[in-house]
């Protein structure tokens, strides 16, 4: 026999990053090339980087342009890495969307999948805190072990 009641509750942040995930694959992965980037939109969202096709990625940002160019000017002054082996896809959010973590339903989707999203906690992302960055005990395996500056 079925029960007569039940607790119902809809799970948004899901809904939201399946729907993102979709969105993200409708979308061909552009260069990181500053020509390009002054195309995107100043307006916040998230986004995917790639590395050779890749994702290694996930990012939010406040302003997508800035973000992005932010990546492409860090990736330009490192070695073993050029901002030609770099895409990006982004998506627009509305500001009532962004409270919902989006940036971490899609880390979550996406590390799911093993090789992707290496950079997400490893050093690439955290705007740069100061000149002794590269002085401090680095992961070996992370970014910028991996991609020392020039």
């Amino acid at each position: 026999m079925k029960p007569y009641h039940a607790r119902f509750e809809i799970d948004i942040v899901s809904a939201l990053a399946d729907q993102l995930v979709s969105s993200f694959e409708k979308l061909d992965a552009g260069p990181l090339d500053e020509t390009i980037l002054s195309q995107v939109e100043t307006d916040k969202g998230v986004y995917l980087l790639f590395h050779e096709e890749v994702l290694v990625y996930v990012g939010k940002a406040q302003n997508l342009r800035k973000r992005l160019t932010e990546h492409c000017v860090k990736i330009s002054g490192r070695r073993n890495i050029t901002t030609s082996d770099m895409g990006f896809k982004c998506l627009y959010v509305h500001e009532n969307w962004t409270a919902l973590a989006p940036e971490t339903s899609l880390i979550k989707h996406y590390k799911e999948q093993p090789g992707v999203c290496e950079w997400n906690g490893n050093g690439f992302g955290p705007h740069d805190p100061g000149r002794n960055r590269e002085m401090t005990d680095k992961d070996p395996d992370g970014f910028d072990a991996m991609y020392p500056i020039r």
